[in-house]
């Protein structure tokens, strides 16, 4: 068994779920029913925050970073975006780490994502970055259709809230995921409904040949919390959210015998089951450590995904500007 200690007690490390619930939606929940992890404890600056979190779960709390960090054979990083440069460093001059599992966004500006790789050269720690849905088997069947079944893409839109880089983020590395890289084509408005320093962007991504284009639209998260995405090809559509908890596949089907027209018909829709996403992120942790597998996400896409949010920061600026 590896064992792992957490860095942050907050809710996406120990509080979104409790030890007898159905679905496993924390880092504490994954770890404590795996047959291949052992969770040592929790540290965090609030430290009445680790000890609630560590009596939860069972397993000790660390009054020090150092201390819970040299315990493990894997750190999970579950703090905010602002601190994760600090905790990775300190995370790779431990000679006891073998892995780091880190919260998405990889790190809060693009500088920190660029500065820390020299240490992740010299020490070569896998690093395992939780865009969550890259390790849930309904998205990974999506990307299969996506490759081998549609035909020509048509167009894209995105709805989300709470930051381009916080949860916007998520979904830009969901289509690098689906499609390739990307580039900014335009950055139309922006919201501050999250930070003003991670304004909810109004833009839109084209790959190289400008044939595909996804536009992301804002949702004020302060109003209601939206994550969804919507693909048109012309052999068929993918629509998600959070809220519908499934994928819904349409294809290209003669509707109505009466006109001669053709529409989008749902064919089939797939349930998300929500513990996929923290098995397969441990299942994937696992497989990395014993069996040398790849990690599912690297810290070369969370790197990626800071070059995208960086270059829409950058048209934002002319944005406000302009006003």
């Amino acid at each position: 068994m590896y064992d792992v200690a957490i860095i942050g007690a907050g809710n996406i490390a120990a509080n979104y779920d409790n030890p007898t619930d159905e679905h496993l939606l924390t880092h504490a929940h994954a770890i404590s029913s795996s047959m291949h992890f052992n969770l040592v404890g929790f540290y965090d600056v609030n430290q009445g925050a680790a000890r609630k979190a560590a009596a939860k779960w069972n397993c000790s709390w660390f009054q020090d970073m150092n201390t819970a960090i040299s315990s493990a054979n894997v750190v999970c990083i579950a703090v905010p975006d602002t601190y994760h440069y600090n905790v990775l460093q300190q995370c790779l001059a431990q000679d006891s780490v073998d892995a780091v599992i880190m919260e998405k966004p990889y790190m809060a500006t693009l500088s920190e994502a660029r500065s820390i790789q020299e240490l992740l050269d010299k020490y070569n720690v896998p690093i395992i970055l939780n865009y969550s849905r890259r390790f849930m088997s309904e998205f990974r069947e999506l990307k299969r259709w996506i490759t081998d079944v549609a035909d020509d893409f048509i167009c894209g839109n995105c709805y989300y809230g709470k930051g381009t880089l916080h949860n916007g983020s998520h979904l830009i590395d969901i289509m690098r995921y689906f499609f390739g890289n990307f580039k900014v084509g335009q950055v139309i408005d922006k919201i501050v409904d999250f930070t003003p320093a991670d304004p909810s962007c109004d833009f839109y991504l084209y790959a190289h040949n400008k044939k595909r284009r996804i536009y992301f639209h804002p949702i004020p998260c302060n109003r209601v919390t939206t994550f969804e995405f919507d693909l048109m090809f012309t052999n068929g559509r993918i629509r998600y959210s959070d809220e519908m908890g499934k994928i819904e596949y349409y294809e290209i089907l003669k509707a109505n015998p009466l006109f001669d027209e053709v529409n989008y018909i749902k064919r089939r829709e797939v349930k998300i089951n929500p513990s996929n996403a923290m098995c397969g992120l441990y299942e994937n942790l696992y497989n990395v450590l014993a069996n040398k597998r790849e990690a599912l996400c690297t810290e070369e896409d969370g790197v990626m995904v800071s070059c995208i949010v960086e270059e829409i920061y950058k048209q934002v600026g002319k944005v406000i500007n302009d006003e």
